[in-house]
């Protein structure tokens, strides 16, 4: 089975974490964001990822390459965004049966086995899996039959118009028979979930939803964390991370519950807390204290330091002395002065 992504966005939610790379391959407890949507796919049979870019391809293909484990992985560039829909016409010709069709930025264990065989039942032309949420005000909502067939879609419709205490969301999992494409003109700017699916309605199109998975959408740097965290605290199934060598002082501490990439040196009596994500190559100096935070590759944070909620994009280097208490996301090559201060 083939898998369209579509991966074109900026990730303008997710800045400055996503100034200088694409959002697929955001490290992710030291592994690129794909790589965890490429093992689900790869659960469920997939053998082909085809990613539909746009912005800094070069760099997306440089590091998640041609294959992932065995699945070959297409790259298709857009010169200009054509949108949702857009991109994945231009998937069309490499779509030769039914095609898991994602977006880039949702992390889930929605079993899309049990998900084909649904489609395959129903004989449906299209079908988009659901995910049932109590605050769906912020969101879409699909409206569906009896029989699964898609009824009607509600653009953030409030409690009194739906009546129930959850209603299922637009969970960005579809399964599509190329043909039902063929409604959208090549070249042109579509919305798959305003300007197609709503066409489809009463011509074999259905909902499959499933309640008790892990569904996420990573785009803002606290989802990013969220995701993080819970990897650390396994509520997400999937685990691609392993050890690695790292390097401490006398005194230096690492909570269990924390990760230390390869190369990382941790200085004299420094501790890494609770549910810290450390990148390669980083050096934490002695008596620095951190709490919660995610530190991209090659970081350097000099001594005495107590940095807690944070995030910090890789090359970024903090002084000593320098103390932040409330949550702060550093873009790339960030550089803080001595004694510097954020929060209380």
């Amino acid at each position: 089975m083939k898998a369209v992504i579509l991966v074109g966005g900026e990730g303008t939610r997710l800045r400055p974490i996503s100034l200088m790379m694409p959002k697929p391959v955001v490290p992710i407890l030291n592994v690129p964001l794909m790589f965890y949507i490429l093992e689900w796919l790869k659960k469920h049979g997939v053998d082909e990822a085809i990613m539909v870019a746009c912005y800094l391809p070069e760099k997306l293909k440089k590091v998640l390459k041609n294959s992932y484990k065995g699945m070959k992985i297409t790259y298709i560039y857009e010169d200009t965004p054509l949108g949702t829909g857009g991109a994945i016409k231009r998937a069309q010709q490499y779509m030769k049966g039914t095609t898991v069709v994602i977006n880039g930025d949702i992390i889930t264990d929605f079993n899309i086995t049990r998900m084909f065989k649904f489609h395959k039942e129903k004989k449906s032309r299209a079908t988009v899996g659901l995910y049932p949420v109590g605050n769906y005000s912020a969101f879409g909502v699909v409206d569906k039959n009896a029989d699964g067939s898609i009824k009607r879609f509600l653009e953030k419709p409030s409690r009194e118009e739906i009546g129930t205490a959850k209603a299922n969301i637009n969970a960005g999992v579809y399964l599509l028979e190329p043909e039902v494409l063929n409604i959208m003109d090549k070249g042109l700017r579509y919305s798959v979930e305003r300007d197609v699916f709503p066409k489809l309605v009463g011509t074999g199109f259905f909902g499959f939803d499933q309640e008790d998975i892990y569904w996420l959408d990573l785009g803002t740097p606290e989802r990013l964390r969220k995701f993080s965290t819970d990897i650390l605290e396994k509520n997400y199934p999937l685990i691609l991370t392993k050890k690695e060598k790292y390097s401490k002082e006398k005194g230096a501490k690492v909570l269990k519950s924390s990760l230390v990439g390869k190369g990382t040196k941790l200085g004299k009596n420094s501790l890494v807390g609770m549910l810290n994500v450390i990148g390669n190559n980083c050096e934490i100096g002695e008596n620095t204290v951190l709490e919660n935070c995610i530190l991209f590759d090659n970081v350097k944070v000099g001594k005495g330091c107590v940095l807690k909620n944070s995030i910090i994009c890789s090359a970024s280097e903090i002084m000593d002395n320098v103390q932040i208490s409330k949550t702060t996301v550093l873009g790339p090559g960030s550089i803080i002065a001595q004694y510097s201060k954020a929060g209380d």
